[in-house]
């Protein structure tokens, strides 16, 4: 029941607002019954006004009322607000509460730790992050906080070189130590991951391997370098001089190796018994001996210089064994003895430190002056072999040797049956640049250099051979633009060149819709957003926009490789440059340029012949004609004045077939019965993808 004092001043209420509360205080309703009654039952008790009944019901959610404790208490809206100053009030008294609570939080109890781990290689000049391509990047670990760092530090040993070996060499090769994030080392290896992680304030810790490569003193043959006047080091043993000796080269006699320095020992190094002369080694023994130690560095080459006496009397003797490339037969620690003729010198060398030398074929009928390179190239390897001629002997060296020789060898390591007097040389060329299209260069009827990663110390080589191509037999590579060699060459190409180089290196649809100039097209549209046109265009400003994105494609994406090649290209081509478009015109394999240089014999029997030849020339495409001058010169390109042609007889039809002379530039032509004839098996012919030269 509600209590009379609270009835009193509801009632009061009432009446102030002029509301009848006659029938109120009949039905006994109190502030409690109004609280639970709806509109509807307010109105049919005399409050039919809104605002009544919203001021009747916000009067009786103020009124106090006992709770359960028999305190008085608010009920609605002011009931939230006391709690939240009650929970405010005891925060303030004691401010601590929060960490009270977090006390013993399991969290903070943990006994291990996660952590990152990377490798760090110091080469001797600087220190660089290992990538996890060549097996290092980022591990992420987990361990005690008790665990040291000489744990940590075995452990990334073992994650970085499994089984002892890694990439770079055998985990006994390196001196390791482990450092911080900001590469500083950790002297102390006792320190646990605790101790790093409170000194270090890093709650993400990340620590490197840092490895360096041990000195190289610490190998058999240094040893021997350092040592070199302790007396029991072993002795270098002249040849023997007697004359019972077997005649046999040296090399075949010398059985002794420099080993590997994980040997334990010191190998000894002894020239074996030949039937060289007694003053091979003409001066005092044990000055001999000191000389030959002094001269031993760490190239693996030990040099025992003659005086002329000696050096005459070796004309005889077999001192030099030829070798090519590709030695899989070989022990990586035979030793070789090469001989230079420039200096009365005999060097001893370790076989892995002759696999980047050409070696140098020499008769001895000749005399020096007389004396030419011989280049030893592999089919199929000649990009890698002439590059590597061009580094071993040099540009100079190789434009001062004429003529060039080059010898092929097949894949099955057996030498082409042909003498080179040009015509293996032009095929050599034709093979390198071929596959320096494939590998480096853009696509499209002409090309430019693409950059490479793996380039960076070839493409001064590629210049070099591009020279020597030209200063030796005038071949180009006709693929290549003649706008990007025009800005090798120092000149400014005209924009309608770089715009005409663009056109052929984009494929032939990308040209249609070029040609359609439908701007609202989706491929062109795609067309713009290949090449990064973040302009609008139209008809106004296209022509130059075309001409920006040429530019960018044909000079200044490959303008690396043309920063390399120009200074090679100045100093060796004499080529101005406004004559380089007609040379290269007169270069490229065209029906027009091949019929130019057509030369047949003035007879009744060559006439068929040389109109079925023609005809098959003017109906020939581009790659037809480049594979036919292959054929006929050696060279892709047009590098000849005048191509004779001849017609024999053969004395059996299964010997039918065109025969070519590269070096002489002659085509043998068999007798044919019609065109059709002639069409069918020079085609066949052209389309075999295996030449092989052997004609002597």
């Amino acid at each position: 029941m509600d209590a009379p004092d609270c009835l009193h001043g509801f009632y009061s209420f009432m009446r102030e607002r002029g509301i009848d509360t006659a029938l109120f205080e009949l039905e006994k309703i109190g502030p409690d019954t109004v609280s639970k009654m709806s509109d509807d039952d307010l109105i049919n008790f005399g409050i039919p006004r809104f605002g009544d009944r919203v001021a009747v019901r916000s009067y009786v959610g103020s009124i106090p009322r006992p709770g359960p404790s028999g305190l008085s208490c608010h009920s609605g809206p002011s009931t939230l607000p006391s709690r939240l100053l009650d929970l405010i009030k005891d925060k303030a008294k004691d401010p601590d509460l929060r960490k009270k609570k977090l006390l013993g939080n399991k969290n903070a109890k943990k006994k291990d730790k996660s952590f990152e781990i990377g490798w760090l290689m110091n080469d001797g000049v600087k220190v660089k992050q290992v990538r996890q391509k060549n097996g290092g990047g980022t591990r992420k670990l987990k361990a005690l906080l008790t665990t040291t760092a000489l744990e940590v530090m075995e452990t990334s040993i073992q994650l970085f070189f499994p089984d002892g070996y890694s990439k770079f060499g055998l985990v006994e090769q390196f001196q390791f130590s482990l450092c911080l994030y900001d590469e500083t080392v950790i002297d102390d290896l006792t320190k646990t991951v605790c101790d790093i992680i409170q000194r270090t304030k890093i709650n993400n810790l990340r620590l490197y391997l840092l490895s360096k490569k041990k000195p190289l003193s610490s190998s058999p043959v240094d040893e021997m370098v350092e040592d070199s006047d302790r007396e029991d080091l072993p002795e270098i043993v002249a040849a023997s001089t007697s004359s019972n000796a077997p005649a046999a080269p040296l090399v075949n006699e010398m059985n002794q190796t420099i080993g590997n320095s994980d040997r334990e020992d010191p190998p000894e190094i002894v020239a074996a018994s030949s039937n060289a002369p007694a003053g091979l080694f003409a001066e005092d023994q044990k000055d001999g001996q000191e000389k030959s130690l002094n001269e031993l560095d760490h190239s693996g080459v030990v040099q025992f210089r003659m005086n002329s006496e000696s050096l005459n009397s070796l004309d005889d003797t077999p001192m030099v064994q030829e070798r090519h490339f590709n030695h899989e037969n070989e022990s990586p620690n035979d030793v070789y003895v090469v001989q230079d003729a420039d200096t009365p010198t005999v060097q001893f060398r370790l076989r892995h430190q002759l696999e980047d030398t050409l070696m140098i074929e020499s008769s001895p009928e000749r005399t020096d002056k007389e004396m030419s390179v011989k280049l030893i190239l592999h089919r199929g390897m000649v990009f890698e072999d002439l590059n590597e001629a061009v580094k071993v002997h040099g540009l100079e060296c190789l434009l001062q040797q004429q003529p060039l020789h080059v010898q092929m060898l097949l894949p099955n390591g057996v030498n082409e049956a042909a003498e080179d007097t040009g015509g293996v040389l032009r095929d050599a060329l034709s093979e390198y640049w071929e596959t320096f299209f494939t590998k480096c260069s853009s696509d499209g009827d002409v090309r430019v250099p693409v950059l490479r990663h793996d380039m960076k110390n070839t493409w001064s080589l590629c210049a070099c051979v591009l020279v020597l191509g030209y200063q030796s037999q005038g071949y180009l590579p006709t693929r290549l633009t003649v706008a990007f060699l025009q800005h090798c060459l120092g000149q400014c190409p005209s924009p309608k060149n770089i715009t005409e180089a663009f056109l052929k290196m984009i494929p032939q649809d990308e040209r249609d819709v070029l040609n359609r100039g439908d701007f609202e097209d989706e491929d062109f549209i795609d067309f713009l957003a290949t090449h990064d046109v973040r302009k609008t265009v139209n008809e106004g400003n296209w022509c130059e926009v075309l001409h920006e994105i040429a530019h960018k494609v044909v000079i200044q994406q490959p303008a690396y490789v043309a920063d390399v090649w120009g200074p090679i290209l100045r100093q060796h081509l004499d080529i101005h440059p406004d004559s380089l478009q007609d040379l290269m015109n007169s270069l490229q394999p065209t029906p027009k340029n091949i019929l130019k240089i057509l030369v047949f014999e003035d007879d009744s029997r060559s006439k068929p012949m040389s109109d079925y030849l023609k005809r098959f020339v003017k109906h020939s495409s581009e790659e037809r004609c480049q594979r036919f001058l292959r054929f006929c010169t050696g060279s892709d390109a047009v590098v000849c004045s005048e191509l004779h042609v001849k017609v024999v007889d053969y004395s059996s039809e299964f010997a039918r077939q065109p025969v070519a002379h590269t070096c002489g530039f002659l085509l043998e032509l068999p007798n044919y019965s019609s065109y059709a004839e002639f069409s069918e098996e020079f085609s066949n012919l052209l389309k075999s993808d295996i030449w092989v030269m052997d004609i002597v």
